[in-house]
């Protein structure tokens, strides 16, 4: 067991308290509980942590947005989790001297009369209300809860790690990390770590041109769109929910988490290790 750690539980209870409305809304559907886990690194005294975040999906059925063929492999939509988590233990291991949080979202994407719905609008954490467009993007909206939640440990930057849309892997032939965001220097960075890594990273851009077609007409904002830069909105609409003047990378791994000959692959936990010891 690694020394140094503390882990948070917040349970159902505490997730209405604290207006977690998005995060409970994807659970509805499921028997399971929803949590959310915050496990902190906090070697040095007033020192702003890095924040991670981790989309924690255990199975990922679609919802009424039913996802069809085989999907057999929706129980690993949890990997954004285990990447902060393992980045966690490692820097416990290593002893690195940065402070470092990470959130994990955990819920289940099920279907059943109480399931989310088409149509929904939900007043998220930030008061932001988003138009549930499609039930299926709902890795996006745990982590807006969270990112919004996340301003509270007053972060020096954001990184959210998640399995989150299929065409970062279809775009890159699932050979790329996908990475945005709303600092260049630090995209570069992580770039360049990956060409050390060997780990291929990919940055796509997010122009302010992609926000409309996350136009609602019942709400602030609609979860997905019909537009076919769907990676792009997918960062797009998180973007919303980053806390003001804080950096903040977005990377989609949804193309190279996982195979079906050998299951997860660890990929991005090397090249992020790396870029948490350099800034």
């Amino acid at each position: 067991k690694e020394k140094g750690l503390k882990l948070d539980i917040m349970t159902k209870s505490a997730l209405k308290k604290e207006k977690m409305n998005l995060i409970l809304a994807v659970n509805r559907g499921s028997e399971n509980e929803p949590y959310m886990l915050t496990l902190k690194w906090l070697p040095l005294k007033k020192k702003k942590p890095i924040v991670l975040l981790g989309k924690g999906v255990t199975f990922d059925s679609g919802g009424m947005n039913l996802k069809f063929g085989d999907f057999t492999n929706m129980k690993t939509d949890m990997t954004g989790a285990a990447v902060v988590f393992a980045l966690l233990r490692l820097c416990a291991l290593n002893n690195i001297k940065k402070n470092i949080i990470c959130c994990m979202p955990l819920v289940e994407n099920m279907l059943n009369e109480k399931a989310h719905r088409p149509g929904d609008v939900i007043t998220s954490h930030s008061g932001i209300n988003v138009e549930i467009s499609n039930t299926d993007a709902e890795g996006r909206l745990i982590l807006a809860d969270a990112l919004s939640y996340s301003k509270k440990f007053n972060p020096r930057c954001l990184i959210d790690v998640a399995t989150l849309t299929g065409q970062a892997g279809s775009v890159f032939n699932n050979l790329a990390i996908v990475v945005l965001g709303n600092k260049k220097s630090l995209i570069e960075k992580y770039e360049k770590i990956g060409e050390n890594m060997n780990e291929k990273i990919w940055s796509l851009p997010l122009w302010s041109d992609f926000r409309k077609n996350l136009d609602s007409n019942i709400a602030d904002i609609q979860n997905s769109s019909t537009s076919s830069s769907g990676t792009i909105n997918a960062a797009m609409f998180l973007k919303e929910f980053v806390p003001k003047k804080i950096d903040w990378l977005h990377i989609d791994i949804a193309g190279v988490s996982y195979t079906k000959q050998t299951g997860a692959t660890g990929n991005a936990v090397l090249s992020l290790y790396e870029l948490l010891t350099t800034i």
